[in-house]
């Protein structure tokens, strides 16, 4: 129940304008696709820290997460290094100023893979999706964006689906 809750909260929260809806189409299609392989990652991600078998399951997710990032850090290179060499090099070269986000991206992402050792797939995604009205109220709160009510109800019903989620 708190799955579906939150996902009908995360669709009216980011439901387009009626004049942007057709042209939406095809991005809706690939966020629905996108959103099935990313719970089929979730799963994987998590069966992998667990068949470790490591003494604790922090540390089952900790190596899985190196490996991951290891394996796309390896095709990320090999596909510039065949498709764009120039900005391969280009990004070798300024390697310094990424390091703050790389930094930041990795701890995110090791934080989700703690999170899927210790607990199923489900009540971490659905955990995962508070960042669309927290993402909406720093908008309105930083840039002055309004929200309309159906963005505020719909957030008020992403809450409410983490909650129902967490709590059973």
């Amino acid at each position: 129940m708190g799955v579906a809750v939150t996902t009908a909260g995360l669709a009216a929260l980011s439901w387009p304008a009626p004049q942007q809806r057709q042209a939406s189409l095809s991005g809706a299609v690939f966020g629905l696709i996108s959103g099935l392989c990313f719970g089929f990652s979730l799963n994987a991600f998590r069966h992998a820290a667990l068949a470790l078998d490591a003494p604790h399951p922090v540390v089952g997710a900790i190596i899985s997460v190196a490996v991951v990032q290891a394996m796309q850090a390896a095709a990320l290179t090999s596909y510039l290094l065949c498709r764009d060499p120039a900005a391969l090099v280009a990004v070798l070269r300024r390697w310094r100023p990424s390091l703050g986000a790389g930094l930041c991206g990795a701890c995110a992402s090791a934080g989700w893979f703690v999170a899927l050792a210790l607990s199923p797939a489900a009540p971490v995604r659905a955990l995962g999706i508070i960042e669309a009205p927290i993402a909406a109220l720093a908008g309105h709160r930083l840039f002055r964006e309004t929200l309309s009510g159906r963005q505020i109800l719909a957030g008020i019903a992403v809450i409410g689906g983490v909650l129902l989620t967490s709590l059973y």
